[in-house]
């Protein structure tokens, strides 16, 4: 196995390069929002419990490529695994790219979009894999929709930027901010993704600001109070039509507290990698059994205790246990189940106050997430490897003589795979997790991997960053000046657009077989410039290319080109523009322009067919 390096952004980019240099030269616009784990809640929250999330230092980044087909498509598409360490390119799931697209064009008739581009390309690059969990999902859906926004012009780089200076509750009721309506589409966009109840949790974690933890629940709207939430995960429609009528709340932890300044973590905590994905299916399946075991046992009481207790009325004359059993239509003992799982976050909440309060010294904090634990055992959604992961854990911690009551083991997100949270007093457990997480590899056969230690890969204190928007002249590190935009044509592939270098498009000219230099006004084939001899007007040549590349195989009236004698007569364009650049072309590059002209000597029509030219359009240099 490699040595583990820092896993944060800035170590990866330190590392890989090549790999975000080549991934920002592909993207007119990129964002960027955090991953995330869960200290509780995971369950309760779909059921207006709380929830508690913790930002990581590492991202998921979301690039805009224009392309001048009505297309919304995946393009680039890097994960970097942490036990292999590389970035390698990853497929989408084609039938979730479709239902991702559907969702998109429903959405651009909100967001101002006007037919300019015609589409764009989605290229994709996380720093830890999507199916490891850890608010994939959540943090991909926030950033793609901020790109959107953003892209349209509905909302400015400032605005985002200063939404860090607002509170909570000023970013989800003041309207002005625009916070709350791409909160509310990437929560929406997160339901189409997962097919997984989702509360807009891991979208909001991942666009805020802050190094503590964040608290989050949900109250949904009486008109669909009984919607089973599990039954429609698995139904877009029925999904969004939830999320438009939940309403939600969410605090930093520090606007709970009011911490007057920055205060250190009194622990240390990371997230342990158990080897397998989370498969949401398994996920669904598992909670369906769950409740339909509890229903089926709920039946069972009535019935055997039908003949005994059946004719007593009221609450106050039925025994408890049979009162639970005629709640909610024989769903009272998942009610309640739910309801524990709630408290069990609320102790954690508690947990934290006196963590940040009074230290590590006391027990309650370790043993409010030890219980979360326990409670999802019976859910059925964690593994014999996150079993035997947790209890490897809590095992090596009695071997360094602390108390086992001080330290904190669980499953973290939906189960059935993922990753194993630990928490242990500060200092405690430094000097063997590598070893430990060494033995766990051995012991198991899986690729278990330390993904995050807090004191080694640090806190992540930002939320969502405008990472490039070359059109407001905001470049990543990675784009030096002097970098150019290009716009590129081929056959096999609709119109890109693309960066590059000056330095390395001087030195790929001779390859390009037709480039035109809007800038300087000058159009080459294979490194050669065109000069007066072989054309008669560069200039006007180009503004008849810019149309007919933008609309390529369609025929194109005299009347929509550039005023000049060559859009007035058939004649003079045949013989100074269209005959002498489809030669020259031939000429020097062995491959046909297929340029056309038809009709009538004063209306006439242009076609520009596709080729297999290597055509390409300089239009900017930043």
């Amino acid at each position: 196995m490699p040595e583990r390096m820092s896993m944060n952004s800035k170590s990866l980019q330190e590392h890989f390069p090549d790999v975000y240099r080549a991934f920002f030269s592909r993207s007119v616009i990129v964002i960027s929002t955090t991953r995330m784990f869960t200290w509780a809640g995971e369950y309760s929250e779909m059921f207006g419990g709380l929830n508690i999330m913790q930002k990581l230092p590492l991202r998921i980044y979301i690039g805009l490529e224009p392309i001048n087909t009505k297309k919304i498509k995946i393009g680039l598409f890097k994960t970097f695994t942490p036990y292999r360490s590389i970035f390698s390119d990853t497929v989408f799931n084609d039938l979730i790219e479709q239902e991702l697209a559907k969702f998109i064009y429903s959405l651009l008739p909100d967001i101002g979009y006007r037919g300019n581009p015609k589409g764009f390309i989605i290229n994709i690059l996380t720093e830890l894999p999507l199916e490891c969990g850890l608010g994939s999902v959540g943090s991909l859906a926030a950033a793609l929709t901020s790109a959107l926004f953003l892209y349209f012009g509905q909302v400015s780089p400032e605005m985002i930027k200063n939404w860090s200076n607002y509170s909570t509750q000023q970013l989800i009721n003041n309207p002005k901010l625009k916070f709350q309506i791409i909160h509310r589409m990437a929560w929406e966009m997160e339901g189409v993704l997962d097919l997984f109840p989702v509360s807009g949790i891991r979208s909001f974690t991942s666009m805020i600001s802050s190094v503590y933890p964040i608290v989050y629940f949900t109250k949904k709207d009486k008109s669909i109070e009984n919607i089973d939430i599990i039954e429609s995960a698995s139904n877009p429609e029925e999904s969004r039509k939830i999320i438009r009528k939940t309403r939600y709340w969410a605090l930093r932890y520090e606007e709970i507290l009011k911490f007057k300044c920055l205060l250190t973590w009194p622990i240390d905590f990371g997230l342990i990698f158990s080897g397998d994905y989370r498969v949401t299916g398994n996920i669904l399946r598992s909670l369906g059994q769950v409740r339909q075991f509890l229903n089926q046992t709920s039946d069972y009481v009535k019935e055997e205790f039908q003949d005994l207790l059946g004719s007593l009325k009221g609450k106050k004359t039925l025994p408890f246990f049979y009162q639970i059993c005629l709640e909610e239509g024989g769903d009272g003992f998942w009610d309640r189940y739910t309801a524990t799982m709630s408290i069990a976050s609320m102790q954690v909440l508690k947990g934290f106050r006196e963590l940040f309060t009074r230290g590590a010294s006391d027990e309650p904090f370790f043993k409010a997430i030890n219980l979360g634990n326990n409670m999802l055992k019976f859910l059925d959604v964690s593994t014999h490897t996150i079993d035997f992961i947790c209890s490897y854990i809590q095992d090596r911690i009695r071997l360094t003589g602390e108390n086992p009551e001080m330290a904190a083991v669980k499953l973290t997100g939906a189960g059935k795979g993922g990753d194993v949270l630990f928490a242990v007093p500060y200092g405690s457990f430094r000097n063997i997790i590598i070893n430990s997480v060494e033995k766990l590899r051995g012991k198991t056969g899986k690729d278990i991997w330390l993904d995050y230690a807090s004191w080694l890969d640090g806190f992540e204190k930002e939320g969502v960053k405008i990472e490039q928007f070359l059109t407001e002249g905001i470049r990543s590190k990675f784009i030096s000046e002097g970098t150019v935009s290009l716009k590129k044509w081929t056959n096999k592939e609709a119109m890109v657009s693309e960066l590059s270098s000056l330095e390395r498009l001087e030195k790929e000219k001779k390859d390009i077989d037709l480039l035109i230099d809007i800038l300087e006004e000058k159009i080459y084939i294979k490194g050669q410039k065109l000069t007066s001899h072989e054309l008669h007007s560069a200039s006007t040549t180009i503004e008849i290319l810019k149309i007919l590349l933008e609309n390529t195989g369609k025929n194109i009236a005299n009347k929509n080109l550039p005023e000049s004698s060559y859009s007035q007569d058939r004649n003079e364009m045949q013989s100074k523009i269209v005959s002498p650049l489809t030669k020259i072309v031939k000429q020097l590059t062995r491959k046909k322009l297929l340029l056309k002209i038809t009709g009538g000597l004063t209306e006439f029509y242009l076609k520009l067919e596709p080729s297999d030219l290597d055509i390409r359009i300089l239009e900017k240099i930043f």
